[in-house]
């Protein structure tokens, strides 16, 4: 059995979708800039299809860029008293 929890991550400038089929879970954020470092993901719509939700409509994660690498930018946040720190892949895309 493939244990791999993958999430997939889109987002243009004031939307992020967050998908991982392997654990029923997809959620749409609109997305609040602060400054060139510092945005509010605000959840818009939850299409999971746990029962157990993780978020509720209108939730905020405030998320601060720490630093950008060419392929890849390290990121913290912060969810309800909750501290979260973690990098993400930049992809691009040819047409």
């Amino acid at each position: 059995m493939d244990k791999t929890k993958t999430t997939t991550i889109t987002r243009t400038t004031d939307e992020e979708v967050d998908v991982c089929p392997s654990e029923g879970l997809e959620w749409r954020w609109k997305i609040h800039w602060m400054n060139e470092c510092e945005y509010l993901m605000i959840l818009d719509a939850d299409l999971s299809t746990k029962p157990d939700k993780i978020y509720k409509l209108g939730d905020t994660i405030k998320v601060k860029i720490l630093q950008v690498f060419s392929d890849k930018y390290d990121w913290e946040a912060w969810y309800k008293g909750y501290y979260l720190k973690g990098y993400n892949y930049r992809f691009k895309y040819r047409q």
